[in-house]
């Protein structure tokens, strides 16, 4: 009999440590998905920012193969059309990451505490590829807009010299 209250007293323990320890998982992957929720907000942010360059983009575009005699010097545009595409393929990627931690929501207290701290692991990974895609895209966002206001104000010189 001492050794069967033995026995019920350990499960008992190892019971309540392992909803003690998916709790604290519960908590944490909570956490994230805060995370998730911000990077989202970022994410669409990046996306309007990226679509709004490509329209000044194709723009300055059009200006510049309406006037070509007069803008030879002018720089080719056709590497801000690369950087736009690669962005909007990386929006992409970093959008299907976002709807898979979404998607996992529903079923994360179901899977067994090892199976979360794996999820949880992923996601800190995922978060760390969004933010560090999200800064990259930022710098070189605001390197275009710099490059395509100088552009404007040389093309501005232009056509008053042409008006002349």
């Amino acid at each position: 009999m001492n050794k069967l209250n033995i026995i019920f007293t350990v499960l008992a323990f190892v019971l309540v440590s392992c909803d003690d320890k998916s709790a604290e998982l519960r908590e944490e992957y909570d956490t994230l998905l805060g995370e998730s929720q911000r990077l989202t907000e970022v994410h669409q942010e990046l996306s309007e920012a990226n679509e709004l360059l490509g329209q000044e983009h194709l723009e300055l575009t059009n200006l510049i193969d309406n006037l070509s005699e007069e803008t030879v010097g002018l720089p080719d545009l056709a590497e801000h059309e690369v950087i736009l595409q690669r962005h909007e393929a990386i929006l992409q990627g970093h959008q299907a990451l976002l709807q898979g931690h979404e998607e996992l929501k529903d079923g994360f207290g179901e899977l067994t505490p090892e199976e979360m701290e794996a999820q949880i692991d992923k996601m800190r990974e995922d978060h760390e590829r969004l933010v560090e895609g999200h800064e990259e895209m930022t710098d070189e966002h605001e390197e275009l807009r710099q490059q395509h206001e100088e552009l404007r104000t040389e093309l501005s010189t232009l056509l008053e010299e042409i008006d002349i």
